[in-house]
């Protein structure tokens, strides 16, 4: 409630009555801001090194959630928000990501066999008229690198290009499935509510 003095002057007391107001506002503008904490050890987490030659020393993205809900985001230098932030995701929100990135198809994740499905994939390309398939590279492909812990538990995948590979070689099961899991983890790099932290080890 705003006091007026009766012998203070109107504009007096309207400019009081502003700063009042405005205080409040950054007030509860900084509670808003206050970054989530985070836990001993993420449960999820994922890195990406781009594939294009950057003479940066910033150049991983990251993203590692906690049991808690506490995401920790980073974008490097080249990204036009870039920083440390974190995130804190909402219990259903913990919950779906959960559900979309799967602890089973990551553990079988099997890296040479995958190669060999997709090499074979390439050679019944090559028999086709334009032979496209055979000759499909992804040129300085992005790296994925992704991990689940649970305890003592661990589940991980990592796969250069894997969303460009997914897509021309939908038949390549795991890696359409390792695509999907990563583009779930990849929505909270593009999360606006993020609040920066600073000082912070990315």
């Amino acid at each position: 409630m705003t006091y007026r003095d009766p012998n203070q002057a109107p504009s007096a007391w309207v400019t009081l009555a502003l700063s009042g107001l405005l205080l409040a506002v950054v007030g509860a503008g900084a509670n808003a801001a206050e970054p989530c904490t985070v836990g001993a050890e993420p449960w999820l987490s994922l890195t990406i090194t781009p594939g294009t030659a950057m003479a940066l020393s910033d150049r991983i993205i990251s993203v590692r959630v906690h049991v808690n809900g506490c995401a920790e985001i980073h974008r490097p230098a080249f990204y036009r928000n870039a920083g440390n932030f974190r995130l804190l995701l909402q219990a259903e929100e913990t919950a779906a990501l959960r559900a979309q990135v799967d602890a089973r198809q990551l553990a079988a994740f099997d890296t040479g066999r995958v190669q060999s499905k997709l090499a074979a994939a390439q050679a019944q390309g090559g028999k086709s008229k334009t032979g496209a398939a055979e000759n499909f590279t992804v040129l300085d492909a992005d790296y994925y690198q992704i991990e689940l812990r649970s305890g003592e538990k661990r589940a991980a995948a990592a796969w250069p290009g894997v969303h460009e590979y997914a897509e021309f070689y939908p038949e390549v099961v795991e890696l359409k499935q390792l695509s999907t899991m990563l583009l779930a983890v990849q929505a909270l790099l593009e999360r606006e509510d993020a609040v920066r932290v600073h000082g912070a080890t990315p």
